[in-house]
């Protein structure tokens, strides 16, 4: 078995399989290596560090520090319930334009197109003077 991606938040295990792979199939070996994982006694989840991209840094201005601030405290848990997550990437200070890097079911999701605009970029907005647009780009 190899899946295309596998990733957990919280107490949330995420597996996306390669689509020339059949759930059927998969499922009673994902539930073989979970359940022999657990007998074993080892944990099934491990704390993870923070994420470098959400770091804030002396040398970040306050506007960045700000965005920052919003992801990590507002942006993420929402996205994060979907399984989806989101990375601050840049801010261009001269033209208020913030990039976020869009990972797990947000990358290449057309909804999180909508949620980026309609929700991520009023937020970004209102809370952080000069910022003019978010923009997304899918993580490789």
């Amino acid at each position: 078995m190899e899946s295309q991606e596998c990733s957990t938040r919280g107490t949330i295990l995420r597996l996306r399989n390669k689509e020339t792979e059949e759930w059927d199939y998969l499922s009673p070996e994902i539930y073989s290596i979970i359940t022999e994982h657990y007998v074993k006694g080892l944990p099934l989840l491990v704390e993870e560090p923070p994420e470098e991209d959400t770091i804030i840094h002396d040398t970040d201005s306050e506007k960045v520090a700000a965005i920052k601030e919003i992801i990590i405290t507002r942006v993420r848990p929402f996205v994060q319930r979907d399984g989806g997550d989101v990375a601050y990437k840049t801010f261009e200070e001269s033209t208020g334009k913030v990039t976020l890097l869009m990972k797990g079911s947000c990358a290449g999701c057309p909804s999180s197109q909508i949620t980026l605009k309609h929700a991520i970029e009023r937020m970004m907005k209102h809370y952080v003077e000069g910022v003019e647009s978010v923009e997304g780009v899918d993580a490789v």
